[in-house]
């Protein structure tokens, strides 16, 4: 007999335990809100075309370029990004380049909206002194390149994300595989000889 009410008692353990486990698959439980996640651009460059400057850009990226009164303005498409990084070459004289460059370094600060960034000051072996400002909470320029040779010659840029942006989580992939295309550029530039 006592044997008997121990077979029951484990059926009913056991019955129970399977019970417990099938309820708790059934139950919705709510996930956190994810982003789809982007395969990133390979790390390979190539030199953007008739420029007077060494500027390397995604390999994988769609590049056009324009010129209109000394100007050169030279878009990156990031097609899987929906995202197009602008940049703008200005070449002057010195102190024309020095003054567009102060101009340039207070719009970039404008542009912040005074959210926290992460600058990296560098200078590349061709001359060229750059500073990259990421302000990844920025949802209209998350992403900024200002470089000047100090002669003359100007070179600035901003990543600017084509749909609306809701969260910058959603973003913050793109401004750090764009942010490595940007720091290659910075470390490669020179004017060509």
């Amino acid at each position: 007999m006592m044997r008997l009410h121990v077979i029951s008692f484990l059926i009913f353990s056991a019955t129970v335990s399977c019970m417990c486990t099938g309820c708790a698959e059934n139950n919705a439980i709510p996930r956190p809100e994810a982003y789809h996640r982007i395969t990133p651009y390979d790390t390979v460059y190539r030199q953007a075309d008739n420029l007077p400057v060494k500027l390397m850009l995604n390999a994988q990226a769609d590049i056009t370029t324009k010129y209109s009164g000394g100007n050169t303005w030279i878009d990156v498409a990031y097609r899987r990004y929906s995202a197009v990084l602008r940049y703008t070459l200005v070449q002057g004289t010195k102190q024309s380049a020095e003054k567009a460059l102060a101009n340039r370094i207070e719009r970039a600060s404008i542009n912040t909206g005074g959210r926290p960034s992460e600058i990296t000051e560098l200078t590349s072996p061709g001359g060229f002194s750059s500073t990259v400002i990421v302000t990844p909470d920025a949802t209209v320029t998350p992403l900024q390149h200002i470089a000047s040779d100090g002669k003359g010659t100007l070179v600035y840029g901003s990543l600017e994300i084509l749909h609306e942006v809701t969260d910058p989580e959603e973003t913050r992939p793109i401004i750090e595989a764009v942010t490595l295309d940007v720091l290659e550029a910075a470390k490669n530039l020179s004017t060509k000889q």
